[in-house]
C-alpha cells in the first residue's frame, strides 16, 4: 500500500505525492533569507530552499528559468502549456492578437495542470484545432453552430471573462438555439412547422429580447414561453391526427373539444391563438 518513491533526498525516500507538494511550497528560507522553493526539511522540521537541504534534483525549468517541477523534457508546466496551445492555436500564422491573448490566459491560470488536462480532452483538442485552423471563429454565432458540449461553454465564458468575447444573456441565448430543434420534431406532421415558427421567432424571442435590452430576469419568461411552444405543437398535431386539419381549418367547436378533454397546461395555447388573430 505504500506509495512510490519518486526521490531519494538527504531527509529520505519521498514519494510522488509529496515531491509534487515540497515542489509547490514557497517562501522565505529561514537558512538563508532568499525568497525560493522550499523543497527540503530542517531537523526541526522547517521548510528550506534546495541548497540549504543539500538537495540535488534539478528543479529549474529550462524554458523561462522558474525554480519549481519540472514537467517535461526539463520545462515547466506553464512552458508545456504554452508550447503545445501555440502548436495547435498558430497564433501568429497568420497574426491572431485574440488566439494570443488566449494561449497566455490559459498558460497563466492558477492551475495549468488543471488547463492542460483540459486541453487533452477529445472535444477540447477538436474546438482548439478549429480555432487554430480558422475554421471556428472566436465568435459566439460560431460557438452556437459547434455540437453542445461542456468544452466549448467553458471556453465561451473564459473568454467572455477576459472580455475576448461581448457579455450576453445566457438564457435568452439559449431560447435562440432551443426552437430549431422543437420544430425539427414536428416535421413528421404536416403544415405545423411554419405557424410554429413564426410563432416562436416573431413573437416570443422578440418579446425575450426585448425584455432582455432591459436587463430584467428572463427565468420565468423562458420557461413560459416554451410551454406555449411545447403546448401549442401538441395542439395542432392533435388537430391534424384526430380532424386532418390544419391551422387554417380550425373552429371553436375543435378548440373546446381539445381544451375540454385534457389537461389545463392546454391551456398555455391561448398566446398562440391570441397572436394568429391579431395577424389575421
Amino acid at each position: 500500500m505504500a506509495a512510490k518513491i519518486r526521490v531519494t533526498w538527504p531527509d529520505g525516500a519521498i514519494c510522488g505525492i509529496c515531491f509534487t507538494t515540497a515542489l509547490r511550497t514557497r517562501g522565505s528560507c529561514p537558512g538563508c533569507g532568499e525568497e525560493r522553493l522550499l523543497p527540503g526539511k530542517a531537523t526541526d522540521g522547517t521548510d528550506i530552499c534546495r541548497d540549504c537541504a543539500g538537495i540535488t534534483t534539478n528543479m529549474t525549468c529550462e524554458g523561462c528559468g522558474t525554480e519549481t517541477e519540472r514537467f517535461r523534457a526539463g520545462n515547466c508546466i506553464r512552458c508545456v502549456l504554452r508550447a503545445d496551445l501555440e502548436g495547435m492555436l498558430h497564433p501568429h500564422a497568420p497574426p491572431d492578437l485574440s488566439l494570443k491573448r488566449l494561449i497566455g490566459v490559459l498558460a497563466g491560470t492558477g492551475r495549468p495542470e488543471s488547463a492542460y488536462t483540459w486541453m487533452r480532452g477529445a472535444n477540447t483538442n477538436e474546438l482548439l484545432t478549429g480555432l487554430g485552423n480558422r475554421s471556428i471563429a472566436l465568435t459566439h454565432e460560431s460557438f452556437d453552430a459547434l455540437p453542445a458540449s461542456r468544452s466549448v461553454e467553458y471556453l465561451r465564458e473564459m473568454l467572455i471573462h477576459h472580455g475576448m468575447l461581448p457579455d450576453r444573456d445566457r438564457q435568452l441565448a439559449a431560447f435562440e438555439q432551443w426552437p430549431a430543434t422543437r420544430i425539427q420534431d414536428l416535421a413528421e406532421t404536416p403544415n405545423i412547422q411554419a405557424p410554429i415558427e413564426r410563432f416562436a421567432r416573431w413573437h416570443r424571442l422578440k418579446r425575450l429580447r426585448q425584455m432582455a435590452s432591459t436587463r430584467k430576469s428572463l427565468n420565468t419568461a423562458v420557461r413560459s414561453a416554451k410551454q406555449e411552444i411545447t403546448e401549442t405543437g401538441k395542439f395542432l398535431k392533435w388537430l391534424y391526427a384526430e380532424h386532418g386539419l390544419a391551422m387554417q381549418g380550425l373552429r371553436q367547436a375543435h378548440l373546446n373539444q381539445y381544451l375540454g378533454e385534457g389537461p389545463t397546461t392546454r391551456y398555455a395555447i391561448r398566446t398562440f391563438l391570441v397572436w394568429q388573430i391579431k395577424n389575421k
